[in-house]
This record gives C-alpha cells, sequence and structure tokens, in this order.
C-alpha cells in the first residue's frame, strides 16, 4: 500500500525576479508596475505553508511561468519535486496554473484553447487562465494512478472605480463565465472517463466561488453528475474551520475527489494550512488531503 498526499495553493502572483521578454502573448501585456517580484522572506513564508503540509504532489494556481516555478523549487526546496508542470495560459496578468509531484508525470494536455460561441471573454475562451490536465504515474512510472486536474476560475472582482451599474454588468459577466468553466469541467471529465463509479480524478484549484453557490453547483453540489466530493466537508462544519480565503473567512478552494478516490481518503488528513505564522505568504491557505492506494 501506498500513501499519497496531495495539495493545492493558491501563491498569491508568485512573481519572478525577472521581466520575461516572452510573457506577451494574444491575450497579455508586458508586466505592468503592480505585478512586483514576490519578495523573498514572502517565499519563504509559502514554503513554511507547503513544507508544513508536505504535499507529495502540489497544484499551484498564480505562478507566473515555469521559470519561477522552478526557481522556488530548486532555492527553497533543494528540487525535492523532481517533476514541475506549468503551461503558459491565458491570463492577461501572466499568473498560470501548475504542479510540483514526486511522482512521475504520464500525458498533460491543457484545455486553454477550449471555446463556446456564448463566451464573450477573450476569443471566446472558456477558461480564464487554463484547464491542465496532468496524469500522475505510479512510483516506478510504470502505470497510471489517477488524472489530476488544476483549475483557477473567474474572479468576482469588479472595478470599483467604475459606476454601480457597470459593477453589476461586470459581476454577472464573471458569475456566467464561472458558471460557463465549471459546467466546461464537468463535460471534459464525464467524455474522459464516461463511468463516474471507477473513474480515478482530482479536480483541485481556487474556484472563486463559495459551494452553496449556484456557479458551482454542476462542480459541488451534493449529488453532482461527477460524484465529486469536497474533502473539505471532512473537517467541522462551520465557516471558519472550512476558510481557505482568509479575507473573508470562507472556503473558494478545493480538492474534489472522484467517486473511486474519496473510498481511498485517509480518515483524519484533511487540512487547511492556515497557522498564524507566515500569513504574509498569500491571502489563500493551502488545502491537503492524503489518500491510501
Amino acid at each position: 500500500m501506498a500513501k499519497v498526499k496531495i495539495g493545492t495553493f493558491n501563491v498569491n502572483n508568485l512573481y519572478s525576479r525577472f521581466v520575461d521578454p516572452y510573457e506577451f502573448t494574444e491575450n497579455a501585456t508586458y508586466r505592468s508596475p503592480s505585478q512586483k517580484p514576490k519578495l523573498f522572506s514572502q517565499r519563504f513564508n509559502l514554503f513554511q505553508r507547503i513544507f508544513l503540509g508536505n504535499p507529495d504532489i502540489l497544484a499551484m494556481q498564480e505562478v507566473e511561468n515555469k521559470g519561477i516555478l522552478h526557481e522556488f523549487n530548486a532555492v527553497h526546496f533543494g528540487e525535492k519535486y523532481p517533476f514541475e508542470v506549468l503551461i503558459e495560459g491565458n491570463d492577461f496578468r501572466g499568473i498560470d496554473v501548475g504542479l510540483l509531484s514526486k511522482f512521475p508525470i504520464g500525458e498533460v494536455t491543457s484545455h486553454q484553447y477550449l471555446t463556446d460561441p456564448a463566451c464573450t471573454a477573450f476569443a471566446n475562451r472558456v477558461f480564464s487562465r487554463d484547464l491542465l490536465e496532468v496524469e500522475i504515474l505510479t512510483a516506478d512510472g510504470n502505470s497510471p494512478l489517477f488524472t489530476f486536474f488544476i483549475t483557477h476560475l473567474k474572479s468576482k472582482y469588479t472595478d470599483y472605480k467604475k459606476s454601480e451599474e457597470k459593477q453589476i454588468l461586470e459581476k454577472k459577466e464573471a458569475d456566467d463565465l464561472r458558471t460557463m468553466q465549471a459546467e466546461k469541467i464537468v463535460k471534459i471529465v464525464k467524455e474522459k472517463f464516461g463511468d463516474m463509479d471507477t473513474a480515478k480524478f482530482v479536480i483541485a484549484g481556487d474556484f472563486n466561488d463559495t459551494p452553496d453557490s449556484l456557479c458551482l453547483s454542476a462542480l459541488v453540489a451534493h449529488g453532482n453528475e461527477l460524484k465529486c466530493y469536497n474533502v473539505v466537508e471532512e473537517l467541522e462544519e462551520n465557516k471558519k474551520a472550512r476558510a481557505t480565503y482568509k479575507n473573508k473567512q470562507e472556503q473558494i478552494d478545493y480538492i474534489l475527489l472522484s467517486s473511486a478516490l474519496k473510498g481511498k481518503l485517509v480518515p483524519g488528513s484533511v487540512k487547511i494550512g492556515n497557522e498564524s505564522a507566515y500569513n504574509d505568504a498569500s491571502d489563500h491557505f493551502p488545502v491537503f488531503a492524503e489518500l491510501e492506494f
């Protein structure tokens, strides 16, 4: 039997010290003054939060590029994670989703180019960042263990400088896009696996909404089509105990397990890394859970 500890963490604008000359993409501009490099002390505090959770596989959100992901891994972890995954996505600020893993990686698929005519985002692209699909292999690299989907759904942010009418419109557009993103994730997973009783997958990341939100109902509502289980439900049923976003004390970060993986969840292993120390690392707390195969 092998135990695998997984985690997810929005590391809040993990920008490199260097301006990337290749950062400009179809949907991005060169770094603005607001996109400041993460201070070394803040990166150290990120490391401490991850170190305390000690995951074997970590999904990350808001990482600028593969370079800073590798630097973070090398400087703070001594390349403890031999496998690094990051593909530049759609975010106009250049923040991407990525993964660090002690377990070998198989196939990797980016869904950033998925479009829908009803989507009003850039070039009708559904995912404002990406849905990154990563095949996790057994320790010997010989066979698939499960598939890890990492995402960062549309934010609720509206520009407070705009009129109230425009803010209301922005909020509706953001809610509609977040709803579409959740529904597309369901469609992608169903088409890949078919049988939701035997499929082995994890969906993790910053969903930018609470478990009771109608926008996320396709993914996290009880009785959802994917039969996903929100591991934070293992914790005491109160807002503070389940909070992953410290500014509002609510859950917006998730590890969802497929039905087949829920049975492998180690009792008592779910943890939110909300220690009072290292609190300038991010406005989010990491979430950890352990599986036993």
